[in-house]
């Protein structure tokens, strides 16, 4: 007998496991920041623009 096909979950409909991971981890990560832990703000935001920057110069 054939398998059905798995049914497509809409972006908004995630697991509640997926849900409750991120939660922890946003939770983990404001922690990380009222302890003055974790990386600036800055050094991250600077990461992103390079990286952002090698993405759209290989697009052309």
């Amino acid at each position: 007998m054939p398998r059905r096909p798995a049914r497509r979950r809409s972006p908004r409909s995630g697991s509640r496991y997926q849900e409750l991971l991120e939660d922890g981890l946003l939770a983990d990560g404001l922690q990380q920041m009222r302890q003055g832990e974790g990386r600036p703000w800055k050094q991250i935001k600077t990461e992103w623009g390079s990286k952002n920057s090698e993405l759209t110069t290989g697009e052309d």
